[in-house]
């Protein structure tokens, strides 16, 4: 709402008097003004906004203007009557015009903000004539910029109080807004971040970072998130888990994303060990206890896939097992202690013949097979003959008595082309193994 006031002046030893130019007198506080109403919606109930003189207001209508404002003080409108004669008026006077917030008062009482654009206005021959004063009220606008400051005042509060790293970039990827805590995890000052490049200040880098969620962000348009590793000072590092959100403009496009950063270094720490221990489970699951290789179920396990491969690339697979000859005597003659040792002599043999791509386990009891991939029955027999040779200069010692020796029976068969299956191929090494105990022990019998 926009009013001007407009009052004839004069020079005399006292500065500028305004003189009246309305059909009335008026006198305020020894002056006399006159106002003019720009604007005023008198039928919504609020009334219209009148401003007289320089900065007061009497909230009256045209009609009733000058029998409303007649013989008022301005002590009574202007909330500081001072700020007329020491400020407005003098600044008019030395540099011909002013411009500021007032507060005035209202008819009824109560006070309301304006602003005043004063200037003089002055003859041809530069002497004063009239000062004119474009007046605003502004009490919406000041409601405005305290709703602003209240919410700005708001939204502070919540960002200081989140514990956990907190920023706002726009699409220029600038950090306008951060927490203390993204500061302190990013190893800077607030100060060294707030108006910079996140990619800049962050990683010194000119172009944005590969994989950069923020930017994934605005790509999208939809939250996202990743885990990152930190470097931090020190020669440490944190885990964190970034969300991303976005903030839409007017126009419908990401106009800012929001990242929040949460710490998980204890999480992946506890993931970690987790793993570790799911790991550690599904090797003793697989694991013979005593021998250190692996233990009947994954023989069976790895046999399966093997034999599979080889049907499908028809590839050679041979299968090789090997029992420990009369290893209850050796219990009854040198005790269960000296048993073990006799089982992980043969395995440490075992072990050491086989290649990488092979494998070696304990089938069961005093019992071994090996699993060998891409191998012919005669490269599996060489093997054999290798493991045999071995054993002979072996010697188990223990501590229930003297040394002993070892011997095993081996009994050995390649997968046929189209029909073997796991059982098939494990009963025809079975056959081969028990061939090779009844013709004495400590040879290798092949079943085609």
């Amino acid at each position: 709402m926009v009013g001007v006031a407009v009052a004839e002046a004069i020079e005399d030893q006292t500065g500028l008097q305004p003189e009246l130019k309305w059909p009335n007198d008026v006198m305020i506080d020894g002056r006399k003004v006159c106002g003019i109403l720009l604007e005023g919606r008198p039928d919504t109930g609020n009334g219209a906004r009148v401003v007289v003189g320089i900065g007061v207001n009497c909230g009256g209508t045209p009609e009733d203007f000058p029998e409303e404002l007649h013989g008022m003080p301005v002590s009574e409108m202007n909330v500081n009557p001072m700020v007329a004669e020491t400020v407005i008026l003098p600044s008019i006077k030395s540099t011909g015009q002013w411009a500021g917030e007032l507060m005035v008062r209202h008819k009824d009482g109560h006070t309301f903000p304006i602003w005043l654009n004063a200037s003089m206005v002055k003859d041809s021959d530069g002497k004063p004539i009239s000062m004119v004063g474009v007046i605003r009220d502004i009490t919406e606008r000041r409601r405005s910029e305290d709703a602003i400051r209240h919410s700005e005042k708001f939204l502070n509060t919540i960002f200081d109080s989140i514990r956990d790293p907190f920023s706002i970039v726009d699409r220029d990827f600038t950090i306008i807004k951060l927490n203390g805590a993204y500061a302190q995890m990013r190893g800077k000052g607030q100060e060294e971040l707030l108006g910079h490049k996140c990619f800049e200040v962050l990683r010194s880098r000119v172009t944005v970072c590969p994989d950069c969620v923020v930017q994934k962000t605005f790509q999208s348009l939809d939250p996202c998130a990743k885990e990152k590793r930190l470097p931090l000072l020190g020669n440490e590092e944190v885990w964190v888990e970034i969300f991303t959100y976005p903030i839409f403009g007017d126009d419908g496009d990401v106009s800012h994303v929001i990242e929040y950063t949460r710490d998980i270094t204890e999480r992946r720490k506890a993931d970690g060990e987790r793993i570790h221990l799911i790991n550690k489970l599904k090797d003793i699951s697989r694991t013979d206890a005593l021998t250190r290789i692996l233990n009947r179920r994954a023989l069976i396990s790895e046999l399966d896939s093997e034999v599979q491969r080889a049907h499908r690339y028809g590839l050679e697979l041979s299968l090789v097992l090997c029992d420990i000859d009369f290893f209850k005597n050796i219990n009854d003659t040198h005790g269960h202690e000296a048993g073990d040792k006799a089982l992980m002599a043969v395995s440490g043999v075992l072990n050491e013949v086989v290649r990488v791509t092979d494998t070696v386990g304990r089938y069961g009891g005093d019992e071994f097979m090996l699993i060998l991939p891409e191998t012919t029955v005669e490269g599996a027999n060489d093997l054999s003959d290798r493991v045999l040779a071995l054993l002979k200069d072996t010697e188990v010692i223990h501590a229930g008595g003297e040394p002993f020796g070892l011997t095993v029976s081996i009994g050995l068969t390649g997968v046929l082309a189209g029909s073997d299956d796991t059982d098939s191929i494990i009963r025809r090494a079975d056959m081969a193994l028990y061939a090779s105990k009844r013709a004495g022990r400590n040879i290798i019998t092949i079943q085609k």
